[in-house]
């Protein structure tokens, strides 16, 4: 079973994502600077490449903005969601997935995480290694 929906179905019905920006960052605009944080001076920048909008903020040192993100990074943020979780609500939200579809992707993580339990040998203290399952 694939994920019922992928990054480029979002960016191709939401202007490369610039819908889904500027809704949480309404003062976004192309190769314009503005302001994220409170600060002096403008720092951040939306940019596109291969149709795709990014925004970085290049004063937000160690922030969420340090390194360029797309639309789904930016709702997953703002909303508090894991990635896998926006891609799923904006693909719902903007008509591309059903609940139904949503569910059978529960249903397979919970069912690959039984699996995963069966099969792991059993962790020791030295074990350096973190495994993270979305339930």
């Amino acid at each position: 079973m694939s994920f019922p929906i992928d990054q480029q179905q979002i960016f191709a019905a939401t202007n490369g994502g610039s819908d889904i920006i500027t809704r949480f960052l309404p003062q976004a605009r192309e190769k314009k600077h503005f302001k994220i944080r409170e600060e002096g001076t403008e720092s951040a920048w939306m940019s596109q490449k291969d149709g795709v909008f990014f925004v970085q903020d290049w004063g937000d040192v160690g922030g969420f903005y340090e390194k360029p993100k797309n639309a789904v990074h930016i709702y997953a943020h703002e909303t508090g969601k894991a990635y896998f979780d926006a891609l799923l609500a904006l693909g719902e939200e903007l008509g591309l997935v059903t609940a139904q579809a949503e569910n059978e992707v529960f249903f397979f993580t919970v069912n690959r995480v039984r699996e995963f339990r069966d099969l792991s040998p059993p962790c020791t203290p030295n074990h350096n290694r973190k495994i993270f399952v979305r339930l």
